[in-house]
């Protein structure tokens, strides 16, 4: 019984892993096909078609699938955001989740050092928010995960684990 446990267990992570895998290889390769860098620094937002594109001929694993935390575990940054704002206080740096203009932003700053100002646009999240959320941006056609989390236990954001 314990082995078929363990098996299945291992049958849902890979499940979960290959569908994350295929997000962020989707996502890249939509950011691609519309720049000549190696990877879209702005939102591709209106090429996102979303799980319910799959519904048309995949009916009853759609309906599954959507009642499952991993049908909620990525997605873009707008969707269900979860805003806020900290202060880290080894670094003393501010930083804020937020909305504006239709777009979702990562902001920081230092109050001792105006050189630790900015904001990043966020593109993605990753985690359904049932136990955590970060979010990505791109610099230079890289992507980068946000430096803060949510952590939902808690109901605090905080800097994202190393």
């Amino acid at each position: 019984m314990l082995q078929r446990r363990t098996v299945l267990h291992n049958h849902r992570l890979i499940r979960r892993s290959l569908a994350t895998l295929v997000f962020f290889l989707a996502l890249q390769l939509h950011s691609q096909s519309k720049t000549t860098g190696p990877l879209a620094t702005k939102p591709a937002s209106e090429g996102y078609v979303g799980n319910e594109a799959c519904a048309r001929c995949h009916s009853a694993i759609y309906d599954s699938y959507k009642r499952t935390a991993m049908a909620r575990a990525s997605g873009p940054a707008d969707q269900n955001l979860i805003s806020g704002d900290f202060t880290h206080k080894k670094s003393g740096v501010h930083y804020r989740i937020y909305s504006e203009n239709g777009r979702t932003w990562l902001g920081f700053d230092r109050n001792a050092d105006p050189a630790v100002t900015g904001k990043r646009q966020l593109l993605s999240y990753i985690g359904s928010g049932r136990r955590g959320r970060s979010y990505l941006f791109a610099t230079d056609g890289f992507l980068f995960e946000s430096p803060v989390n949510w952590y939902a236990d808690e109901h605090v954001w905080d800097m994202t684990p190393a």
